[in-house]
């Protein structure tokens, strides 16, 4: 019954709407799964999006089938291209299938001769071999196909930066393409690397990634890595890890600069975080276990996704809470949802100084020249009558933060000046282009217990 089940999921989730040359909508099927080997339907459903990003980016149209066909894999393939082709889904020739045969434990990936100049044979047959087959071995082929329609993605960008990408021409295969044995269920040809990565107690965050990093450029595959946590070495040993993902790791983190360490209170836990400009650039999780940090990827897994450009974004749940183009902030308690809270412990200290849309993505709420990072504004009583300028946000880790402020301090006097209705723009300016190591005294009322206390502050600039 499960079976059917899914089976009726993935006819509604696979029978797309294309349209045809008239303007008019019919129905493209993206996925024919006669040899029932597709049962994850939520990762599938993922993969029909990613597959409508590169029919809309690149005009690219990629295609499965799973058969149990006693007929050549070659002439099926061909015969399968050529229908999918009449449906005329793919623009000028753009077309890739793929064709698994579980009977015959053979995969063969389709390539139309206008993209073959970008999808070489050569291509094909190493992402077969060294991608998809892994896949297959270990029962994963959901996330197989997945991650092969993020390949051709990225092959795809990567072609269409600064040259002609492709030539119009008739969609109909040439052969262009390759075969190769699919391996299903054969995990244990899956031979893993037992060289292992060395840490030490002296390691910072920084030097562990690195470790990662240059373990992954060798193609270290290994889930018991001394740098991951125990966690992190149970989650990759039953995860499927590829040389192509490992090399677009390597090549996506190459242009990742200025990192920055984030510790927390206890020194039990650290993030490496990248400016939020750098979307690709995804954090990194680590926690002490063992005397040394260790990276914990079984917790990123659970908290970080990324998008078809690789842009990293939280897994939050408070979207049926937000308008679309309204904002969230993690410090607000009405927002942040039990389940958001467990998510993201024991990380939310690094987390908490970003707006997040309804996605999850994040933004800075500090401009480039807010050199004390503190946030406030004029607030007025339910009478509209003038109550102060109060303070309403700080930096995590800001200038603000380290001098005492508080949220919801009233600025009382800046820099030698009372501050009164209007001072906005004054309070703005002069906590703008302060340089390292300058100093700008702050006085402010804070309510407690016992009514209001007055405190004089120094905020001495990074």
């Amino acid at each position: 019954m499960q079976r059917k089940i899914v089976g009726l999921l993935l006819l509604v989730l696979f029978l797309l709407l294309g349209c045809s040359n008239n303007g008019e909508h019919r129905q493209r099927t993206i996925i024919i799964d006669d040899a029932r080997l597709l049962d994850n339907a939520s990762l599938l459903e993922a993969y029909s999006k990613y597959n409508e990003q590169l029919l809309k980016d690149f005009q690219i149209d990629f295609r499965v089938v799973t058969t149990e066909s006693d007929q050549d894999i070659n002439t099926f393939a061909n015969r399968a291209f050529s229908v999918f082709a009449a449906e005329g889904g793919a623009t000028a020739g753009r077309a890739i299938l793929l064709v698994i045969n579980s009977k015959q434990d053979l995969a063969r990936l389709e390539v139309s001769m206008a993209l073959e100049p970008i999808y070489t044979d050569i291509f094909t047959s190493f992402i077969e071999e060294q991608h998809l087959v892994r896949f297959f071995r270990d029962n994963r082929l959901a996330e197989g196909i997945f991650a092969t329609t993020e390949t051709i993605y990225n092959r795809a960008r990567d072609a269409a930066k600064g040259k002609a990408f492709l030539v119009d021409m008739p969609n109909r295969s040439l052969g262009g393409g390759a075969k190769t044995s699919a391996d299903l269920g054969k995990a244990e040809l899956n031979v893993k690397s037992d060289q292992d990565v060395a840490v030490s107690a002296a390691d910072s965050p920084q030097d562990v990634l690195a470790k990662y990093i240059e373990s992954r450029r060798a193609h270290n595959d290994n889930p018991n890595l001394a740098i991951f946590t125990d966690d992190t070495k149970a989650f990759f040993r039953n995860w499927t890890v590829t040389p192509v993902q490992m090399d677009n790791e390597v090549r996506f983190f190459g242009r990742c600069t200025e990192p920055e360490t984030i510790i927390s209170d206890d020194r039990d836990f650290a993030v490496v975080m990248f400016p939020i400009r750098q979307r690709t650039c995804s954090p990194y999780l680590l926690r002490q276990e063992g005397g040394s940090w260790k990276l914990d990827f079984a917790t990123m897994s659970k908290l970080i996704r990324f998008n078809h450009e690789m842009k990293w974004h939280l897994i939050l749940d408070w979207q049926e809470k937000m308008e679309r183009r309204e904002y969230a902030r993690l410090t607000q308690g009405d927002l942040l949802s039990d389940k958001v809270t467990r998510l993201l412990d024991p990380y939310l200290f690094a987390f908490v100084d970003f707006n997040y849309d309804t996605n999850g993505y994040p933004y800075t709420i500090w401009g480039e020249k807010a050199v004390f990072k503190v946030s406030f504004n004029e607030y007025y009583d339910d009478d509209g009558k003038y109550a102060g300028i109060f303070i309403f946000g700080l930096h995590s880790r800001g200038a603000g933060k380290k001098s005492g402020l508080e949220v919801w301090d009233k600025i009382v006097e800046l820099d030698g000046r009372k501050i009164r209705q209007g001072d906005l723009g004054y309070i703005s300016a002069t906590m703008t282009g302060k340089k390292n190591g300058e100093e700008l005294p702050i006085t402010v009322a804070r309510r407690n217990g016992n009514g209001v206390v007055v405190k004089q502050l120094v905020m001495v600039a990074p």
